[in-house]
């Protein structure tokens, strides 16, 4: 057979799209998959969060420890919690950020924050969500 015969020839073409389509759908799958677990994994974080908050904010003289106790409970991967305590300003001239004021008296929670590795193949970095 020569060349220009075999360059004629068009069997196996369907063979070539199915493997190539094959492995799209593959990675396609599995991007879907690690999207879904870091939402879900993004949900259950902003819960613990929402939680702490909550916990902090019943009690206010145990704060941090209220807030860690609960986070602890509903996070089994939490290895760090901050709190942080203050007034919060609803200024709509002031950044979200700068809102929160930690030197002013009463205070109160104002948000709580824990880093945790992701838990996907292909994803770096880690959560943080605060309440």
């Amino acid at each position: 057979m020569s060349l220009r015969d075999r360059l004629a020839d068009r069997r196996g073409g369907v063979a070539v799209m199915a493997a190539v389509f094959g492995g799209l759908i593959c990675v396609s799958a599995a991007f879907a998959v690690d999207l879904g677990s870091m939402v879900l994994k993004g949900r259950e974080v902003q819960g613990a969060a929402d939680l702490s908050a909550l916990a902090a904010a019943q009690a206010l003289s145990e704060a941090e420890a209220a807030a860690r106790a609960t986070a602890r409970a509903n996070l089994a991967e939490l290895s760090e919690a901050r709190v942080q305590v203050g007034v919060y300003a609803p200024d709509a001239r002031l950044k979200p950020a700068a809102r929160s004021l930690p030197t002013r008296p009463s205070p109160t929670p104002l948000g709580w924050s824990c880093p945790l590795p992701p838990r996907c193949f292909s994803a770096a970095g880690s959560w943080a969500a605060t309440a």
